[in-house]
């Protein structure tokens, strides 16, 4: 499994369909969290469409119990609106 991060510049299905989504970005590696939210910004961009584009970058280590029972209270007001919830964990 390699470290490398892609963000389809298609910016598909079912932020699209939704016009736009706003992102929550959370990762252990904050390099990690600059390369995706650098091209999620870009895929929106490009992609035209005018709602959403806002994303949040949070350093979450999902094995300390103390930053996961903090989360939420680093979240955005304006991005607590949660539809979509994915997770990928890589050792």
């Amino acid at each position: 499994m390699t470290n490398e991060l892609s963000v389809s510049s298609s910016y598909s299905s079912p932020c699209r369909q939704q016009g736009g989504a706003n992102v929550i970005l959370l990762a252990r590696r904050v390099d990690a969290l600059a390369k995706v939210a650098e091209a999620c910004k870009e895929a929106h961009k490009e992609s035209g469409i005018q709602q959403g584009g806002k994303f949040a970058s949070i350093q979450l280590d999902v094995s300390d119990k103390e930053q996961i029972a903090s989360l939420w209270s680093k979240v955005p007001a304006e991005l607590r609106d949660v539809d979509i919830l994915g997770k990928s964990i890589q050792k």
